[in-house]
């Protein structure tokens, strides 16, 4: 036989959202990135994957990537000093 304590199934009556209401985490919340900072990301992301690659197989892939994909990866670092010395280098290399 079950026994409950006087008043206690008055108690859990009366506020069942409160017991079946799961508690958000604050580590969980902290853990996860926010959407801007994900959809902001991703051409450092893809960036970062590329020049991971041995060279023979990032010469693959650059190649396979449509050029326009390349180009916005490149201008979403724009403000960037070290890409911009990188591109004059590469146009004086192209230039010569």
């Amino acid at each position: 036989m079950l026994r409950v304590k006087k008043g206690g199934l008055k108690a859990i009556a009366e506020e069942p959202e409160q017991i079946l209401a799961p508690s958000p985490s604050p580590s969980l919340m902290e853990e996860v990135p926010k959407l801007e900072t994900v959809q902001e990301n991703w051409q450092m992301l893809l960036a970062k994957a590329l020049v991971s690659m041995p060279p023979e197989v990032l010469s693959k892939v650059v190649g396979c990537i449509p050029k326009e994909l390349l180009i916005e990866v490149i201008k979403a670092r724009e403000n960037d000093p070290v890409v911009k010395l990188a591109l004059v280098l590469l146009n004086a290399q192209r230039q010569a």
